[in-house]
């Protein structure tokens, strides 16, 4: 039977009730919006798979009638909230510790579910999972220099959440089925408060609307091809302590900043485009997953039969998401890869190659006519425009877009340290890009000398075809 009940005449017994209801959901009113949020598990099968859900005064006075067995009004409802400090004017995010009277901070709420604070953490031992070690075997291509990141990166977030805009953007790109997704989808969703902390970002968020981010602890760039990127906005939201959030149709509001960013990607050229120049790529950590998962475990559990190999996968999938194997793993890494300083962007062999791999083909040009074996210490400008357009046409079988090339020949000699000046070549005053490094450079004279191999190719057409060669 329901009892119809005003808030005047609430009894103790009712009120206790109600109170624990409201905790017990981690239920809040958010006044501005007029509506609920709770911060629930709505997966029985998966303990740590938590979501804030949204839900407005009706529904919720339909569910205490039928869980409590009271028929309350709404308003009742949301006066009894602020009562019990359940209500506020309005939600948002902000560093752990940080608590604003009249802010719901989801970042304050989410922190109490992390693994860290888990009452199970502090009654195991640490100890090394093989079958998580496996996997970040994987994760790292089987390349100790990039486990060591890894792993010094996870626990170093895990222990520091608001030290994120000094932490690098881990970019981990290669072979597919090497556990990108499931780093990200399973591990990091268990050791902290569960999906809501994992957001799979989208480009167009980037400098756009972001409504996402809010509240996020890891954001995720799967599948972003190099040609999609945005590179300085991503570095830009890294590196920012605040965060300007923005929702179609609502005002901005400012954060504080508590995401760090995965870039993952099957792609080769992987997913960001690296600088030459020193120092501008010191956000990005590079590691190269160069085989699969039942690779790795084929060579470090020297399996062969590929029903044993299935059969250890299996176990290493359903390990990281095991609370506690996660639990023990975690606190072997906080023994042995905590740092007191936040890990530096790696830049280890995989780095190079990344590099070299997502140099467009104006840089490759430039490359060419001015490498150690060319011996070319300037070229025209014109003629340099000449040689990157025929390039991209002999790739793409279109024809360049002149002023794109223009700029990034310009990014080229910025970043190359050559200089744009107005030399004497062939008796004809030209622009040219000139090396600032060449010891026999004589300039607004009679140029340099040249010869069948030496500093100016010996024709357009030559240099053409040896790059068609």
């Amino acid at each position: 039977m329901t009892n119809v009940v005003k808030n005047s005449e609430l009894t103790e017994e009712v009120k206790e009730k109600l109170e624990k209801y409201l905790i017990g959901r981690e239920a809040y009113y958010i006044g501005t919006l007029d509506k609920w949020m709770f911060f629930e598990n709505n997966r029985p099968d998966n303990p740590t798979a938590r979501f804030w859900v949204h839900t407005n005064g009706s529904q919720l006075k339909k569910h205490i009638k039928r869980i409590l067995g009271y028929d309350l009004s709404i308003s009742d409802i949301e006066e009894f909230a602020d009562t019990v400090h359940r209500s506020f004017n309005r939600v948002t995010s902000s560093k752990i510790g940080t608590v604003l009277d009249d802010t719901l901070n989801k970042a304050e709420i989410e922190y109490k579910y992390w693994i860290l604070n888990d009452k199970q953490y502090f009654q195991e031992q640490s100890e090394c999972i093989e079958e998580l070690d496996i996997f970040f075997d994987s994760l790292s291509g089987l390349k100790e220099e990039n486990k060591k990141h890894i792993y010094e990166w996870t626990i170093f977030k895990i222990f520091n959440p608001g030290k994120c805009t000094t932490l690098p953007i881990l970019n981990i790109y290669g072979q597919g089925g090497s556990g990108k997704s499931l780093f990200s989808n399973k591990f990091l969703a268990t050791v902290f408060h569960g999906h809501e902390a994992i957001v799979d970002a989208d480009m167009k968020s980037v400098g756009g609307f972001n409504g996402e981010f809010d509240g996020a602890t890891i954001g995720v760039f799967d599948e972003s091809g190099s040609d999609r990127v945005n590179t300085e906005g991503i570095k830009k939201l890294s590196g920012s302590e605040y965060l300007m959030i923005e929702r179609k149709g609502i005002d901005k509001i400012k954060i504080e900043n508590l995401i760090n960013f995965l870039m993952f990607t099957n792609d080769p050229n992987a997913s960001v485009k690296l600088d030459r120049q020193l120092g501008v790529n010191r956000r990005y950590s590079i590691v190269h997953a160069g085989k699969t998962l039942q690779e790795v475990i084929k060579i470090k559990k020297g399996l062969t039969e590929p029903k044993e190999i299935k059969n250890y996968l299996d176990k290493i999938v359903k390990a990281l998401t095991d609370r506690t194997k996660v639990i023990k793993h975690i606190k072997w890494l906080e023994e042995n890869y905590l740092t007191e300083n936040t890990p530096t962007a790696l830049h280890e062999a995989d780095f190079q190659e990344l590099q070299q791999n997502t140099r467009n083909g104006t840089e490759l040009v430039c490359d060419f006519v001015f490498s150690k074996d060319a011996g070319n210490n300037y070229m025209a400008k014109q003629d340099l425009i000449r040689l990157c357009m025929q390039r991209f046409k002999d790739d793409s079988g279109k024809n360049a877009n002149k002023k794109t090339i223009q700029i990034q020949l310009d990014a080229w000699m910025n970043n190359n340290d050559f200089t744009l000046k107005n030399i004497r070549i062939h008796n004809k005053q030209m622009w040219s890009f000139v090396s600032n490094t060449t010891e026999t450079r004589r300039f607004n004279t009679k140029g340099f000398q040249l010869n069948e191999y030496g500093y100016y190719p010996r024709t357009l057409m030559d240099a053409i075809s040896d790059f068609q060669g």
